[in-house]
């Protein structure tokens, strides 16, 4: 009995751990498709946002905010026109590049910006409310930007293409059996009802 009970926990265990993995490799899929870039470009920049002391959420808003002031930017309008120009980027050539390769840039023209103040107001402008908590990971520039990410990889922590769509595919198929169960139960409660 110890052994089937034992054997029922690692397997719920395990169950579950494909579970998370699924789940946040689905998120992460969707918001890379959301934002227009390569999962695993995405993973890398959360991560170096991490190591820097903001979160993944804090890098996601990010990521959003500066594709929108990108494209605000590009028509001439919103706070990031003057940040992009003080920095010596055109919104025109960053609105060509992909999130990940836009953060790059921002990041070598960033990290050459000296005074805190500066640098606070210019993140914010580019990235929103929540930009100055980029700072740290803004300042390692291009280099730092990718060693971050090379050391996310090297650890293990970042899913791959292929991993992320056959998690995607996996949540998905849970999503739809969860929905069944919950249909079925709704079903048998609502025949029991009467009876009761």
């Amino acid at each position: 009995m110890l052994v089937v009970g034992t054997a029922a926990a690692v397997g719920g265990a395990i169950y579950a751990l494909a579970a998370k993995v699924a789940e946040r490799g689905d998120e992460i899929g969707d918001l890379a498709t959301n934002l227009g870039i390569n999962v695993v470009a995405l993973q890398r920049l959360q991560y170096a946002a991490e190591k820097s002391g903001a979160d993944v959420g804090q890098m996601d808003k990010a990521l959003a905010k500066m594709t929108a002031s990108t494209g605000q930017a590009m028509k001439g309008s919103g706070p990031a026109v003057k940040a992009f120009r003080a920095l010596g980027l055109s919104a025109k050539t960053l609105g060509k590049m992909t999130p990940d390769q836009e953060m790059a840039a921002i990041a070598d023209a960033f990290s050459k910006v000296e005074s805190p103040a500066r640098k606070a107001a210019l993140a914010n402008a580019i990235f929103g409310k929540g930009g100055y908590k980029l700072i740290s990971m803004l300042s390692a520039g291009s280099a730092g930007l990718k060693a971050m990410g090379e050391e996310a990889e090297a650890f293990g922590l970042v899913l791959g293409e292929e991993t992320v769509q056959k998690a995607g595919e996996f949540d998905d198929a849970l999503r739809i059996a969860k929905g069944a169960l919950g249909g079925i139960a709704a079903t048998l409660g609502s025949e029991v009802m009467p009876v009761v």
